[in-house]
C-alpha cells in the first residue's frame, strides 16, 4: 500500500470547495474558514490520514477533510445531517449517526481505528474529555477542536 501525502492538488481542490461553503458568521454552526485553511497548512506534505469527525452537521467541514483525507468517518447524532453529507457525494466519506455520549459509540470506538479526528460536537470539559477519551480507545493520535 502507497502512503500519499496531502499535496497541492488536494490543496487546491479544498480551497475550491472552501469557496463554496459558508463563514463562522455566516452560519453558527461551523467552523471558520479560518480554522479550515489552517487546518489545510498543518497537513500540507503530511501523509494522508484516516479521519473522524465527530459533529458532522452540515458537512462544510467534512467537505474540506475529504479533500485532504484517506478516508473520513462524519459521525452525527441527526440522521438529516448525515443524509446531507452524503448526498455532497465524496468518495472517501461515509456517515454514521450515534450519540456520541452512549456506551455504543464508546464499542464503536474500541473496535475501529483511525488517525486523525476532528471534534467539533459539545462544546463543554465533560463532553471534550469523553471525545477525547474515545478517539484515543480508537488510535486516534492527532486531534484537531
Amino acid at each position: 500500500m502507497t502512503i500519499q501525502k496531502v499535496n497541492l492538488k488536494d490543496t487546491l481542490h479544498a480551497i475550491e470547495k472552501l469557496n463554496t461553503i459558508p463563514d463562522k458568521h455566516q452560519w453558527k454552526t461551523t467552523t471558520s474558514k479560518l480554522l479550515k485553511v489552517n487546518l489545510l497548512q498543518m497537513m500540507f506534505n503530511k501523509n494522508k490520514m484516516n479521519w473522524i469527525e465527530l459533529g458532522g452537521a452540515q458537512g462544510h467541514t467534512t467537505l474540506i477533510l475529504s479533500s485532504i483525507a484517506e478516508s473520513v468517518i462524519s459521525v452525527d447524532f441527526d440522521d438529516e445531517n448525515c443524509k446531507k453529507i452524503n448526498d455532497l457525494g465524496m468518495s472517501n466519506v461515509s456517515t454514521k449517526t450515534f450519540d456520541l455520549y452512549n456506551s455504543d459509540f464508546e464499542d464503536y470506538m474500541k473496535i475501529n481505528n483511525f488517525d486523525a479526528a476532528f471534534i467539533d460536537a459539545v462544546h463543554d470539559e465533560a463532553h471534550v474529555n469523553i471525545d477525547i477519551n474515545n478517539c484515543r480507545n480508537a488510535g486516534v493520535n492527532l486531534f484537531v477542536f
